[in-house]
């Protein structure tokens, strides 16, 4: 049988690191340059580092991760060079090895590596198949809200393919493009362009009733035409009844998967241990400091308190400070800084 990992580290070179990450790297005194982290999902902390030619060694085992995904693991060890050997062992102690094909689009191109679940890529279609079976409500998430909008046609997301339950497997449509930290460096005009799609996406999916639950950079695929689509729904949520849509995750894992983005209710309910209650505009508020991020290329919140999740959330709650707002004034769309304005400034009551 091949073998299997069940993980959650994300595999990132310096372009994907967060400025928290990155903080954290810089005061450990680690070089950023030509070095391939190994991330722990929930801590965000490199839980191992690979440098100089070990980097080099591990893109070279990920190749063959790809290429030889249906042997097992003894009749891999036996086809790999002296050098591969050793990264592979270090990997495999920390359960990171691949068992079959993974897209490495994620890692080329600068997005999170996760391995949390089996991806791969036949033609222009995109499968997904769990690792875990407690990640099974969030596939089947995922799976139903991409066929309730593939059935609305909304065309903001991959299309729906077909969903087996058994199997814990989607497959849908591949989207080739690349995610938004892959855009912060494309002028300030395409970043406009970029931002009023979101804005529309999102409202779109509120139209029908659906919220995302996972406002982030990473969940956005920008075409090369310029077209955007909406990925990785497995935090869907409905904003009302809907016959025939099972669509629940019954535990929260996370006050919001992307924190950056948490809105100030979402924040001030987990602090306070109360049950969390999303609405369309506590995920336009994530929207609108998603969009922030990504024209003024900070963070809302000082993301050196993203070290101390508990700090952080407090931060939110108070609401954007002045000095956030008036880095607005340096964008000359005022329509779309209105837009972002008017969504940051709610009042949640």
């Amino acid at each position: 049988m091949p073998f299997e990992i069940y993980s959650s580290i994300l595999i990132k070179k310096e372009p994907d690191l967060s400025p928290a990450e990155l903080n954290t790297i810089s005061n450990a005194k680690i070089p950023t340059q030509d070095t391939i982290f190994l991330i722990d999902k929930n801590g965000k902390i490199p839980v191992t580092v690979l440098t100089g030619s070990s980097a080099v060694y591990f893109d070279e085992l990920l190749r063959k991760y790809e290429t030889h995904c249906a042997l097992t693991e003894r009749e891999f060890l036996e086809l790999l060079s002296e050098n591969l050997t050793p990264i592979h062992r270090k990997l495999f102690a920390k359960r990171i090895a691949v068992r079959r094909g993974i897209e490495r689009h994620s890692f080329d191109n600068g997005r999170d590596y996760s391995i949390k679940y089996d991806i791969w890529r036949e033609g222009n279609l995109f499968y997904k198949k769990i690792f875990d079976d407690r990640l099974s409500s969030r596939l089947k998430n995922e799976a139903h809200s991409l066929k309730y909008m593939h059935e609305k046609n909304i065309g903001i997301t991959p299309g729906f393919i077909n969903y087996d339950a058994k199997k814990g497997m989607l497959c849908c449509e591949y989207i080739e493009g690349l995610t938004l930290p892959s855009l912060l460096n494309e002028s300030l005009q395409d970043r406009y362009d970029i931002s009023e799609q979101i804005i529309s996406s999102y409202q779109k999916l509120h139209e029908i009733s659906l919220l995302h639950g996972d406002v982030s950079v990473n969940n956005i695929i920008v075409e090369a035409s310029g077209k955007i689509f909406l990925i990785d729904f497995e935090w869907a949520r409905l904003n009302s009844e809907i016959e025939d849509l099972d669509i629940e995750v019954t535990k929260e894992e996370n006050p919001v998967a992307t924190l950056f983005y948490c809105p100030p209710d979402i924040a001030n309910a987990w602090l306070k241990r109360k049950k969390i209650k999303r609405t369309v505009q506590s995920e336009l508020y994530s929207v609108a400091s998603l969009i922030y991020h990504f024209l003024t290329k900070t963070p809302l919140v000082d993301p050196l308190e993203y070290l101390v999740q508990k700090e952080y959330l407090k931060n939110i709650t108070t609401g954007p400070s002045h000095s956030s707002l008036d880095r607005l004034k340096q964008l000359e769309n005022r329509k779309l800084v209105d837009w972002i304005k008017s969504n940051l400034m709610h009042n949640f009551s």
